[in-house]
């Protein structure tokens, strides 16, 4: 279904960049996404084989209707209608990488152990600007267990500069 998936997103991007409703359509998928990953009844729902179009449609409306752009909308009522709904996770997918990639943006995650001050998370920034020659859209996150230092991770690429990922390397040498 990938392929299927892959076309939606890039019907509905085309359409938004001919309407100039990009950063809009953008936006409400932002919120459908944080919905997708938060509520499961929902995710269930979408996903079911035995719900009709129709119901689909009635309750993508009543959770929708007011909400979005008439654009978004419209994809969503559009995806109903063709029992596509179910591929919604993965067309969100696919559209966040058509925008990332029309706007010459990469996303890194970074998880340390300690919260990281402006200047560190700048520096780094502007590190993994140099690398890949793109704008950086930074996430964060905390994880004790990293002991210190962080990692960081780039599309398929994962940086590990934490003290967690050294004693391991440490450990392999002193054993073999």
């Amino acid at each position: 279904m990938s392929r299927v998936s892959k076309r939606y997103a890039k019907a509905l991007f085309s359409l938004a960049i001919e309407e100039k409703k990009l950063d809009s359509v953008a936006d409400d998928l932002n919120v459908i996404n944080d919905l997708t990953k938060s509520n499961q009844d929902f995710v269930g729902f979408i996903s079911n084989p035995l719900i009709t179009s129709g119901k689909q449609l009635e309750v993508v409306k009543s959770l929708f209707s007011n909400k979005l752009n008439d654009l978004t909308l419209n994809f969503l009522c559009l995806l109903s209608e063709k029992r596509r709904l179910n591929l919604l996770p993965e067309i969100l997918q696919k559209f966040d990488v058509l925008i990332l990639v029309y706007r010459n943006q990469v996303r890194a995650d970074i998880i340390s152990a300690d919260t990281l001050d402006k200047e560190q998370l700048k520096q780094i920034q502007d590190n993994i600007e140099l690398l890949t020659k793109k704008s950086v859209l930074l996430n964060t996150r905390q994880d004790k267990t990293l002991i210190g230092g962080f990692t960081v991770k780039i599309e398929d690429i994962i940086i590990d500069n934490s003290i967690r990922y050294q004693l391991s390397k440490l450990k392999e040498k002193l054993i073999s």
